[in-house]
């Protein structure tokens, strides 16, 4: 707490900066600068220090680590199977739902990673990639007004308002909506003022809600109708109840059409996603798949630690180490790697 608060001593006026430890901790989740090293009062050895510019558009820890920096996916041979041949039978016209439950570190992301790369090599597939955040389990519809301004639109930082707005209400001409009656619920839902050019809807927030569920359905409609479509929900655990109601719409679609829902969460009961999962293993059943990660083998755990190190000969008793604090998960071990290789 000392060396932040000596850390602090060096920002300017409405700025943030941070020490090289906590860069490291949040590396492409945000933009930084280095200020240049400074002797802290208080602090033995001068520190380097960073500025903080601007929010990447990382929605989660690998997109933040990049591609080149992942790790193998290892011990999960069977997993990959199952979703790829899932992901055949749906873009065959046989619509399937998959929950992929594990606690923290298990992988979930990591094989959610492997099923986007395959389909994104298919030239005749449609990616519809949510995520959700802890940080917004009280934001209604969060994981599409994400999936719109961060994937679909890719706003800009340095776009206006009234350029937000007009890239949403190109996506609302193509897909044939009524623009003067929708376009004040999108702009409302994406925070942007009616300066940028629409007049406010007299709807109340429940009709609002209920406008917006309607018009995201419709789009995920048209579009698997037009090409097989992976629609995925990642940490479905950190979503709020209006965007699990509105999922809840999509698994009655996989009867018609060529779509394959994907969600990943940790195994949290008294969530609304996971009472979600469990009416649709109830209700479709004939569509719904649950695959739950186990932790790692001993040999498994051994491989991915040998991959990781690039190491062949590593000592007996620091292998055990590992393997012991790491107890089996993926997550673990890399950190207790990262930890050794950097002391």
């Amino acid at each position: 707490f000392r060396s932040a608060a000596r850390v602090q001593g060096v920002a300017q006026e409405n700025a943030v900066v941070v020490s090289a430890v906590t860069k490291l901790m949040v590396e492409g989740f945000f933009t930084m600068r280095s200020i240049g090293t400074h002797a802290l009062k208080g602090v033995a050895q001068p520190m380097e220090v960073f500025s903080v510019t601007h929010e990447s558009t990382a929605r989660g820890r690998l997109e933040a680590a990049g591609r080149a920096t992942l790790t193998p996916l290892t011990g999960r041979d069977a997993e990959v199977g199952i979703l790829i041949d899932e992901w055949k039978k749906a873009s065959a016209g046989e619509g399937r739902a998959v929950l992929i439950s594990a606690e923290g570190g298990m992988g979930k992301s990591r094989l959610v990673q492997m099923l986007k790369e395959h389909v994104a090599a298919s030239s005749i597939a449609w990616l519809t990639p949510c995520q959700c955040s802890p940080y917004h389990q009280s934001t209604s519809m969060y994981p599409y007004i994400d999936l719109i301004e961060r994937v679909v639109l890719k706003f800009e930082r340095q776009e206006t308002p009234r350029e937000k707005l007009n890239k949403i209400e190109g996506m609302l001409v193509q897909y044939g909506f009524h623009v003067p009656e929708i376009l004040p619920v999108f702009g409302a839902f994406h925070s942007l003022p009616p300066e940028a050019g629409y007049t406010p809807t007299a709807m109340d927030p429940a009709q609002q809600r209920r406008k917006y569920m309607d018009a995201m359905l419709r789009i995920l409609d048209d579009r698997s109708r037009r090409q097989p479509l992976l629609f995925v929900v990642e940490d479905l655990h950190w979503s709020d109840p209006a965007s699990v109601a509105l999922l809840q719409h999509l698994f009655p679609l996989t009867d018609q059409l060529a779509l394959l829902l994907v969600f990943a969460m940790r195994p949290e009961p008294e969530t609304p996603g996971w009472r979600a999962m469990q009416a649709a293993a109830s209700d479709f059943p004939h569509r719904y798949r649950e695959i739950r990660l186990q932790t790692l083998s001993t040999d498994e755990s051994g491989a991915l630690v040998d991959s990781l190190l690039h190491i062949s000969d590593l000592p007996a008793d620091l292998r055990a180490r590992i393997l012991q604090k790491s107890e089996g998960n993926p997550y673990f071990i890399e950190e207790v790697v990262r930890t050794l290789f950097k002391r």
